[in-house]
Formats: C-alpha cells, structure tokens, sequence
C-alpha cells in the first residue's frame, strides 16, 4: 500500500508539474498544499512532496528566484503529457478535476475580507508603498494560483455545468466573491483572470 499511495504522490506531484508549467509554476510548499486538499492522500504523504521533488532532480529543479518547481528540459514535459495521455482524456482531466477542487477547497479555506491586512482601503494599489511584501507574507501561493486558474481547470476537467453549479456558488454567490476579486486586484490578475 505504501509503495501504490507513495508512486500516486508521485504521479500527482509531476501532473500538477504539467499543467501548471505552462502558466504558473509552483513552489513545493503549495504543490504540497494542493495535495492535502485532496482526500486520496494522507497528510504525512502530501508532507514529502519535497523528498519527492528532490528525488527527481534529472529532471525537475527548485528555480532560486522564486522556489517554483520546473523542469530542467521541455521534452520532459512532453513526455509527461504523452504518459497521462496515454490513459486516455481522463487522465489529464482527473488531474484538472484534482486541480479544481483543490483550488477551491484553498479559496474556500483562506479568502477573507482585507486580506493583506491593509491600513487604509481607500487607497488604489499603486499608492500602497508596500504591496508586494503584503502580498507575499499573506497570500499564499497556492491560494493565488487558485484564485487566477480554478476556472481554468474547471474548463478542462470534463465537470459538466449542473455537477460544480453548487461547489461554483460557494463562491460567486457569496461575500467570498468579493474577497476573490480583492486578491485578483491586489495580485494585479484581475483583469485577466475575471474575463472568464
């Protein structure tokens, strides 16, 4: 069982390698994030995705500007893609299922109302002098990535529209919306990522 649940880690860790290269790249600790959200994995498997990366150093690296784990060669991604896609169509959206509700399980569990914890609210991004430090102390990474690319999974797992209408409106519904759209502001993909 250990070695089946440690190679299932494993295969999700380079999945979520997969799909996030090619918009934002995560660091270990938000990967590991992700994981636990899922009910597949037990909380001591989702601690080692760090001993899991570090196992695949041929050909995965931790980027010293930003801890975002990557490959070391594009082909290496191709390969990924051929071998989830060899599973079929639902290979690759059981990983975009995994990614969309992880990300909301994230956006459920940490949005809240000032989340940078800001003194003044009425003032416009570009006069808060220290944004990209609130930023980075209280926005976690996988609660960002969540935030600009759960809509993107959602697309892309195969969920038809009556199955995620309930778990969607958790958020859109709510006063969490608003909280969303306040981090996609502060984050500065707003623009980008409300065009959904």
């Amino acid at each position: 069982y250990q070695n089946a649940m440690g190679q299932a880690v494993m295969d999700c860790i380079l999945a979520i390698v997969l799909v996030t290269s090619s918009t934002t790249a995560l660091p270990i600790p938000a990967i590991a994030a992700l994981i636990q959200k899922d009910p597949n994995f037990t909380h001591e498997y989702a601690g080692s995705v760090g001993r899991y990366v570090r196992s695949l150093r041929a050909v995965l690296y931790e980027d010293d500007r930003d801890g975002a784990v990557r490959v070391y060669h594009l082909s290496f991604l191709d390969y990924l893609g051929k071998r989830i896609g060899h599973k079929g169509p639902e290979g690759l959206s059981r990983i975009h299922k995994l990614m969309f509700s992880s990300s909301f399980a994230v956006m459920l569990e940490q949005l809240k109302f000032n989340i940078c914890h800001l003194d003044d609210a009425s003032l416009l991004n570009e006069d808060i002098t220290d944004l990209p430090a609130q930023i980075s102390q209280f926005i976690p990474k996988e609660l960002d990535y969540g935030c600009q690319h759960w809509f993107t999974h959602l697309e892309s797992s195969g969920i038809c529209a009556a199955d995620s209408e309930e778990t969607v409106s958790q958020l859109i519904c709510r006063p969490r919306a608003l909280f969303w759209i306040e981090e996609l502001s502060l984050t500065g993909a707003a623009e980008r990522s409300l065009s959904i």
